[in-house]
């Protein structure tokens, strides 16, 4: 007879790998099918745990990213996280302490929140609301690089359908790494036969702020972003089609950003295709 006090499990791992504690983008690709759904009278548990150092040397390589030319630095982080399911539920959290050492100012002093989020999953949907990372469409407009030590999480709202033929990603965002960012996305996505198809938007607005912390940038700025997707498989034969048209306007001191001090038009596009 199963003893009840089973019901509980839970477990814990460690790992000191280059990937991330729960990898970007298996939400919403692991939604179409069947919900994992316990039958548990009480809660599941599991626990995680990650360390991950790193060396960088820089080789004069101008990409308009610190640190400085010609430098090195070593830095090394760790991420705590736990998981609770019961039935459709789950909830999420993990926090994590980036430490650098060169500059121990711009070491975290304290373990700061990473993610914290609540989802709920049916049949074919899922909601999932809380901080979170999100990778977006290809992942062009909007992605969550886990080459990053501190990463990137957004305080979100998202929701995805996926019935195998038919889906869709409605999600609504705020980013504040570097100035108000408020993103709202969307996408939908058809299926016929080894063809898919999906159309991408993206609205944003950033609010940018005059703090030295924060850049130094005053002013507002508006982008909308739409493109369209294509991809074919056949065997081992794959083609993608990628586009993406950017319009809208800055208005503000733009000289930190090299462009005009009165702002201006936003305009740009890209064209992407590939066999392999």
């Amino acid at each position: 007879m199963r003893n009840k006090a089973l019901l509980v499990t839970v477990v814990a791992s460690l790992w000191g790998s280059y990937a991330m504690a729960s990898e970007p983008g298996s939400y919403p690709e692991d939604v179409a099918g069947e919900p994992e759904v316990s039958d548990a009278e009480l809660p599941t548990f599991e626990f995680k745990l990650q360390y991950r150092p790193r060396y960088e040397q820089s080789f004069e390589n101008d990409l308009r990213f610190r640190p400085p030319l010609g430098s090195n630095q070593a830095t090394h982080r760790a991420i705590f996280g736990a998981d609770v399911w019961y039935q459709n539920l789950r909830g999420h959290f993990s926090v994590l302490n980036f430490r650098t050492c060169v500059d121990t100012a711009a070491s975290d002093a304290v373990a700061n929140l990473f993610e914290g989020f609540i989802e709920a999953r049916g049949r074919d949907w899922g909601l999932r609301v809380g901080k979170q990372m999100i990778v977006f469409s290809t992942g062009r407009l909007l992605t969550a690089p886990v080459w990053l030590q501190r990463s990137r999480s957004l305080d979100a709202a998202r929701f995805v359908y996926d019935n195998g033929e038919l889906a869709a990603d409605l999600f609504v965002a705020r980013h504040n790494e570097r100035f108000n960012r408020d993103m709202l996305g969307a996408e939908l996505k058809l299926r016929f036969g080894q063809f898919t198809a999906a159309l991408p938007v993206l609205v944003e607005t950033n609010n940018l702020i005059n703090d030295d912390k924060r850049i130094g940038l005053t002013g507002e700025m508006s982008r909308v972003s739409a493109g369209f997707t294509g991809n074919f498989k056949h065997k081992r034969l794959s083609a993608n089609v990628e586009t993406i048209l950017q319009v809208g306007d800055y208005e503000g001191d733009g000289s930190r950003l090299r462009a005009s001090t009165d702002g201006g038009d936003i305009m740009s596009y890209l064209i992407h295709a590939d066999v392999g």
